[in-house]
């Protein structure tokens, strides 16, 4: 088996969600805290297995070449199948979602669902603490979904494209052999936290785990302002 121990800092994996760690000038509102007006950490960065930590972290870096390499394929396949989407009609930003994953390592224990707990630690505890985290099952119902529909005229002949993409998208999710656990994440609402954090840039993400315990999907950021 090849393994892979040389990972790298990659900020282009990144950059999807860059601006949830910037606090855009209001470091004044909270001086020395890595969330004055952001929901992710300023010091998070991202490797090119896809692990996020802070700047400065010693993480193990021991993975499957032949895992890394089906994450990356699995989440650009899902990533060009959705690149159409809109990820909530609400939102102040639209951009296309990106590929995500956070590649195991070897020997790795492997979760059978989401929950909070995982989803702090797949971002490496760079998540602002209070921050509200909804994970929902990746299905066409529930918050996240009428969050994705709100505001879309039913009448509206491009709504029938739009919804066949997240269709589809869902499907695709649903139909890997490789994938259990699909749910949808929500990182933070608008407002955060009011008194000591407005941040207004949020994290969401549809994701799925592996056999050997990573997990892929897209990422992509909201923006409530």
């Amino acid at each position: 088996m090849q393994v892979i121990k040389d990972c790298y800092i990659d900020p282009e994996y990144f950059e999807p969600i860059s601006e949830c760690a910037d606090a855009f000038d209001m470091e004044c509102e909270n001086p020395g805290s890595e969330w004055p007006w952001n929901i992710i950490s300023m010091n998070a960065t991202a490797y090119s297995c896809g692990a996020i930590c802070r700047v400065g972290d010693e993480i193990e870096h021991n993975h499957s070449a032949e895992e890394l390499a089906m994450c990356k394929r699995l989440a650009s396949e899902i990533a060009e199948l959705a690149q159409d989407i809109s990820w909530g009609a609400h939102s102040a930003s639209i951009v296309a979602p990106s590929p995500f994953y956070v590649v195991a390592n070897i020997g790795a224990e492997v979760p059978q669902e989401f929950d909070e707990n995982l989803i702090r630690r797949i971002f490496g505890g760079t998540i602002y603490p209070p921050a509200k985290i909804l994970i929902e099952p990746l299905e066409e119902c529930g918050e996240w979904w009428a969050y994705v529909i709100g505001g879309f005229d039913s009448n509206d002949e491009d709504n029938d494209n739009f919804l066949q993409t997240w269709h589809d998208m869902i499907a695709w999710f649903h139909k890997q052999p490789e994938l259990h656990g699909q749910a949808f994440v929500q990182i933070g609402e608008d407002m955060l936290h009011e008194d000591d954090n407005g941040a207004c840039v949020f994290p969401r993400l549809a994701l799925a785990i592996t056999k050997a315990g990573s997990v892929v999907g897209l990422w992509n950021r909201v923006v409530e302002a």
